[in-house]
Parts: structure tokens; sequence; C-alpha cells
């Protein structure tokens, strides 16, 4: 109860502070729990919570010693990996990654990726995208190799904790017109009244949205199946909800809605437990729907989230054309034309913004076909897990609805540098299925 109430204190001080002034001491705060998360040996949780949202913990690490975050994410995962080495860890004990054969297709995949390197034309954004694909590749790999067989025990809940921690400099790169950071409160009392949001402000809304989207789900995850003993993290997920209203993406609640689905299909008729406590979980979700819209009606917003509106701020608009100029592009240049070419042709903000696009430009009719198995994978084990009568465990089921969130995600931004995720989120699953499956075979 008392840390409970710690972190209820703690989450309304970091609401009303501008992390940017507290930077030093918030980054000791975090190392302190952290070294004692490592000291209860929570190792699995500690390594998930890094791969997700080590990417806003450490914005706040490369303003401190100019390090790249990126870099530092990988760097933290090795460090964890060797560590665990150290104090007599074997490898031997590490989770199985028993994923045959979407193994073999993950090889092909990413070797016709390397194949369209090759072919490539080198320029600052093509070296760009080069260096961002190998080093998310490179994180990610070493994540699923840092888990261990106690992941039977992976604590849900202080995966939360330790992902509100490690999310909350997020808001460091939050500002006004004048260049001053805001403390969360104050971004949310600044951006949530504009039509845009904080699109246009120089904040990357994109990957922001993209973070805050994944702890969204890990949470409601958790708190859909809701009881009094979890009201606190209705504090921290706060945090997360802010940056995704502020952010004014909507493929980021796109990409969230079929997973939800799933998530109230498996807490309504999957789990052995009252569908009381469920009900009172959606109703809590739908009140605070409820208090935003009519938020927004108070303020006259017309919020782009709720709204048939592309606003003033011309950032991240008009997918439809950008496709449709995607496959004049194929129609007309059938050729490969190499890893992140296509940009220095059209410019970066036309990029296709869909990973099938993306794929059928750089490396080919070949590579799609692979992509189409691994989805069409994805989509069996999904509608295998939906019917099965055994129930998942919550790590399992978040890893797959992760999964369709990211690759959800993929259909609408970014590139395959930073789309790869959702093949680390199917890989992670896939291991814990097998693992499930063959300890139910040993009993």
């Amino acid at each position: 109860m008392k840390k409970k109430i710690f972190l209820i204190l703690l989450s309304i001080v970091l609401l009303f502070t501008d992390i940017n002034k507290i930077a030093i001491p918030y980054l000791g705060l975090v190392m302190v729990y952290m070294y004692y998360k490592f000291y209860n040996k929570q190792y699995n949780e500690i390594v998930l919570a890094l791969t997700f949202f080590g990417y806003s913990f450490f914005i706040l690490l490369n303003k401190v010693t100019g390090l790249p975050n990126i870099g530092l994410i990988f760097a933290m995962l090795l460090a964890v990996f060797l560590i665990r080495l150290m104090t007599g860890w074997e490898p031997a004990k590490k989770l199985k990654l028993a994923i045959f054969p979407y193994n073999l297709m993950l090889y092909a995949f990413f070797g016709l990726i390397l194949f369209a390197m090759t072919k490539t034309e080198l320029g600052d954004y093509q070296v760009f995208k080069i260096q961002l694909w190998i080093t998310w590749a490179a994180i990610l790999f070493a994540s699923l190799h840092c888990y261990d067989d106690h992941i039977n025990h992976f604590n849900f809940e202080e995966f939360l904790i330790i992902s509100f921690y490690l999310f909350v400099p997020q808001f460091t790169l939050a500002a006004d017109d004048g260049g001053v950071s805001l403390s969360p409160i104050q971004t949310w009392r600044t951006y949530s009244v504009l039509d845009d949001g904080i699109r246009g402000h120089e904040y990357d809304i994109i990957t922001a949205t993209r973070i805050a989207g994944i702890g969204m789900l890990a949470f409601l995850c958790h708190l859909l199946d809701f009881s009094v003993k979890k009201i606190y993290l209705f504090f921290l997920m706060s945090f997360f909800v802010i940056v995704m209203i502020i952010c004014q993406t909507r493929q980021s609640l796109a990409a969230i809605i079929i997973p939800i689905l799933i998530l109230l299909y498996f807490n309504f008729f999957k789990q052995q437990k009252s569908n009381f406590n469920t009900f009172i979980g959606i109703v809590l979700v739908l009140a605070s729907v409820t208090y935003y819209l009519n938020y927004l009606n108070a303020n006259n917003v017309e919020s782009r989230l709720v709204e048939n509106a592309d606003g003033d701020s011309e950032e991240g608009t008009g997918r439809e054309e950008i496709y449709a100029a995607a496959k004049a592009y194929i129609a007309e240049n059938p050729t490969n034309i190499g890893f992140g070419n296509y940009v220095s042709v059209v410019g970066g903000a036309d990029y296709p913004h869909n990973i099938f696009l993306e794929i059928m430009l750089e490396e080919g009719y070949v590579a799609v076909l692979v992509l189409i198995c691994i989805v069409g994978f994805i989509f069996i084990e999904v509608f295998k897990l939906i019917i099965s009568p055994q129930s998942p465990g919550k790590l399992e089921l978040f890893a797959i609805l992760a999964t369709l969130y990211f690759l959800g995600l993929a259909q609408f931004s970014v590139d395959i540098a930073r789309n790869q995720t959702f093949f680390y989120t199917f890989a992670l699953f896939l291991s814990l299925k097998n693992k499930r499956l063959k300890e139910l075979a040993l009993n």
C-alpha cells in the first residue's frame, strides 16, 4: 500500500513539474529503482520495458550527455545480458526461441533487405536509414536473447511501473512557441485546446504516439480486469494518455482498435474470472472518453481524433495521395531502386508510409510475397489463439496484441527500420506460446 501511495503522489508531482528542471535527480531516482529491480532479479520486466520505452527515457540522458538515445538502448540491453552472465546466469537458461518456420521467413526477408542495400545510391538519408535499421535490429535481437525461463512469473504490474518511469522523460521535448519547456500538465493545457494539438510545434509526434500507444495497450491489458487495488495505475497511465491526445495522430488510435476488441473478447469470454470486474474497467474507460468529448465541446476544439478534420499543420495528412503516388511510381518504374532511394526521388514528406508499398519499392516482389507470408502466419496464430480452449498468459496475450498494434501502425507511418517491432513481438509471442504448450504437455 505504501508503494502505491508513493506512486500516486509521485505521479501528481511529476504532472506539475518541468522534467527538464529535475533531470539529474530524476535520472538518479530511475537508476536507483532499476538497481533495486536488478537486485530482485526482475530482469524480464526490465528488458521488455527498456525495449518499448527506453527511447523515451534516453531522451533525457541524451540531453544530459549528448549520447544518441537509440545507441543507449542497445548498450543498456547489452549491459543487462553481460551483468547476468557475470552473476552466474547460464545461456542455457534463457527463453528458448523455438519459432520455426517463422525464423526462416525472417532470414529470407532480412536477406532481401540486405541485398537491396547493395543497390542503394548512398546519400545522407540512405545512410541514416541503414544505420537506423541495423541499430533497431540489434536492439530487438539483443532483447529477445535477454529473457529467461522465469518469464512464466513475469510481474506485469511491475512492468507497467518501470514503463511509467521510463516514459515520463518524453515530456522533456514539449515546449511552448517561445521555446520554454513545459510540465506535463502545462503541455496538456497548452495543446489539448488546439485543433492540431502539438502538431507543427517541432515535436516528434509519430515516435511519441507509437510509444504512448503501446503503453496504453499494456495498461489496458491489466486494467480492464479491474480491481480497486489497481486504481493507482490510472495515475501512471495518464502520462501516456496526454501524449496520445496532444499529438493528434489518428493512425495510433486506428492501430489499437483491433487489439482492444480482442482484449475485450478474452476478458469477457476466455478468462476464468468474474465479468463484473471487466465491466467496471470498461465503464471507467468509457467515462474517461466521455469526459474528453465534453472537454472538447466546452473548449470548441475540432480534434483530429474525433472529427473529420486535417487541421492547419499540414503534418501527416494526405495519406491517399501519398499511396497513389507510390503506386504510380511502381507502375512506371517496376525495377528495384534500392534501400531508401525512393525518398530521394519524391521527397521525405511523400514517403510511402505503408510497409507493403515500401517493400515493393525498395526490395521488390519476392520480398513482398515473403512479407505477406509472415503477416498471414500472424493472423493464423491470432485465429488459433481465439478459438483455443486454453487461455494465454497475460504477457503472451500482450505480445500478440502488441504485434497487431505495430503491424497496424506499419500500414500508416514511418519506415521498415522502425516497423521491425512487430517481428520482435511476434517472435516473443511464439516463444511464450511454445513454452506454455510444452509445459502443459509435461503436466
